[in-house]
């Protein structure tokens, strides 16, 4: 079997494809929060505007902190990705093996999609 080439099945593929969205989005996230977060402290720092303006700086500021340390999104993409990469490498194997046993490929694919769920572990 030189050139190899198996489908894997569609609930790993859709896994795949969620995880890669989820983790593209997570990051983003951290990048818009983090982002607002020190245009915002510069301009309180600056006192750009007036006594109102200020205030508004520093809520929106405070808001945008809180909101990328509570939802801790930096680390959930993270794991998110780590986990994409666990199951995309075995993704990768179980289509391009030229291993004759298909069934410990696929019991390989299996292994690498729970060990994935394992690093993801809750990202709710």
């Amino acid at each position: 079997m030189a050139n190899a080439f198996r489908e894997p099945p569609q609930e790993i593929l859709t896994s795949l494809a969620k995880w890669d969205s989820q983790a593209r989005r997570l990051r983003i996230a951290v990048i818009v929060l983090s982002a607002i977060g020190v245009v915002g402290g510069v301009l309180v720092s600056a006192g750009v505007g007036d006594d109102d303006a200020t205030r508004v700086f520093g809520v929106v500021t405070a808001l945008a902190v809180a909101g990328a340390t509570f939802m801790n999104a930096g680390d959930k993409s993270n794991r998110m990705r780590s986990g994409w990469r666990v199951l995309n490498a075995a993704v990768l194997e179980y289509r391009y093996s030229a291993h004759e046993d298909e069934a410990s490929l696929e019991r390989r694919l299996f292994d690498a999609y729970a060990e994935a769920e394992r690093t993801i572990g809750d990202v709710g």
